[in-house]
């Protein structure tokens, strides 16, 4: 494959996008959260094909989702978590925003969580 190939491959290829809520929130600061987390777990300037796949999976509380991030940074899986500096949550982890990537990374690291409901 030539390197024009691999690059229109590379950019093209489907990716899946994943955040992790916490349940234990109001569905409007669920909401709130989960855009913020989509927004800048992004990267800045990454291309993302029209196919991505964005999957919004959830935990039950505030220590779950901190023990995620541990897992996160073991792993050295890319990610942006939003913490919320004001009241009444003041610096909680709130969601977790994973970088898009292949899935064949990623579905296998997270099949153990639900889909938010």
């Amino acid at each position: 494959m030539n390197f024009l190939k691999a690059l229109i491959y590379y950019f093209f290829k489907p990716k899946i996008h994943y955040c992790i809520v916490r349940s234990d929130l109001p569905s409007r600061t669920i909401a709130a959260q989960l855009i913020h987390a989509a927004g800048e777990s992004r990267g800045m300037f990454q291309f993302l094909p029209e196919h991505t796949i964005a999957v919004c999976l959830a935990v039950p509380t505030e220590k779950d989702l901190l023990e995620w991030e541990q897992k996160l940074l073991k792993a050295k899986i890319r990610y942006k978590a939003i913490r919320e500096p004001d009241s009444p949550y003041y610096n909680q982890l709130m969601v977790i925003g994973i970088r898009p990537a292949s899935p064949k990374l990623l579905k296998p690291f997270f099949n153990s969580l639900k889909t938010y409901r």
